[in-house]
């Protein structure tokens, strides 16, 4: 008898250089520990290079069955997103929600090739949008962070700052469901290749926001946007994870 395995609530997506990913895994957690079925893939490459066309129908096989799809990026890995999106969009007709540094500092060029997007913090962003869709509501008014087109029209949902800091469990490490660009083509992730791709250093965040208004950092922006407030993660949750990783 073949074990039937749960559908597959958000698939994340990450064209990173690197596969710290720590929001991903941080915003996958969080979903993990309120119910939910996650995946995440992880496209570790120069952002000068694009995606070999195996590579694109594999992330696409992986994305298939899945109620949500989240893309993360940074500005300069906007055209391998592209290819991404398009290749997904050619074989799946899942939403598909932009997240990270781009989305939030030009929404416009970003909702021309996704459904939605995220602008700023998606932890709930992300809880109250997968239970929307898992229930199978449309409508996505009140989300916060959340902007959308409906009936040809932009929707910008209120900007809200994630206040429950206290509430981040250790950051999504578990290498099930977990899977990796690797030789030019995309494996489960093991032990090893995360050993080899995350390297000797572990990063993490003991605190949210920032007090600098540097004008060459995404946080000047947030800092206008979402009237600043820095925000600090209980120590012990901090120790918690810590220890685990260790």
């Amino acid at each position: 008898m073949v074990e039937q395995r749960e559908t597959v609530d958000i698939v994340f997506v990450s064209t990173a250089s690197d596969i710290q990913c720590y929001n991903i895994r941080r915003v996958s957690a969080y979903l993990k520990k309120n119910g939910f079925v996650t995946k995440i893939v992880f496209l570790p490459q120069p952002f000068s290079r694009r995606y070999q066309p195996e590579v694109l129908e594999q992330v696409t096989e992986l994305c298939k069955g899945a109620r949500l799809i989240g893309i993360s990026l940074m500005s300069n890995y906007w055209h391998n997103a592209l290819q991404l999106i398009k290749a997904i969009r050619s074989k799946c007709d899942t939403i598909i929600i932009g997240g990270g540094s781009h989305p939030s500092t030009d929404p416009e060029q970003c909702l021309k090739e996704v459904d939605m997007i995220c602008v700023g913090e998606g932890d709930d962003t992300l809880l109250e949008l997968t239970k929307r869709i898992k229930a199978g509501i449309t409508d996505y008014s009140g989300i916060p962070n959340l902007q959308y087109k409906q009936n040809g029209q932009l929707i910008r949902n209120e900007l809200a700052l994630f206040d429950k800091v206290d509430e981040i469990p250790t950051p999504d490490y578990e290498l099930e469901d977990h899977y990796i660009l690797f030789e030019d083509k995309l494996q489960p992730m093991t032990y090893d290749l995360f050993r080899c791709f995350y390297g000797e250093l572990y990063s993490t965040q003991f605190t949210f926001g920032c007090p600098f208004t540097c004008s060459f950092c995404i946080h000047n922006i947030y800092n206008k946007r979402f009237k600043f407030r820095f925000r600090k993660r209980p120590i012990k949750n901090v120790l918690e994870e810590l220890r685990y990783i260790k």
